[in-house]
């Protein structure tokens, strides 16, 4: 809870840039695909993203390219 929480407060302003360490870590997969793909539509709506996370899947690998 507390990682969705800070997700939504760093959002809250709108910013142009979003620096994230390690986002989904600790998190249950359906949580895990829910923030990627909204980051994923921030990316497409202009937000540049970089994360720093660890790689444990092969669909992780894809997502680490758009950051």
């Amino acid at each position: 809870m507390r990682r969705r929480l800070s997700i939504a407060r760093a959002l809250i302003n709108q910013p142009e840039l979003l620096i994230l360490d390690e986002p989904t870590t600790g998190l249950d997969p359906q949580i895990r695909q829910n923030i990627w793909q909204m980051l994923r539509q921030l990316q497409k709506d202009g937000l540049t993203t970089y994360s720093r996370h660890i790689i444990w899947t092969r669909r992780s690998v894809s997502v680490a390219a758009l950051s």
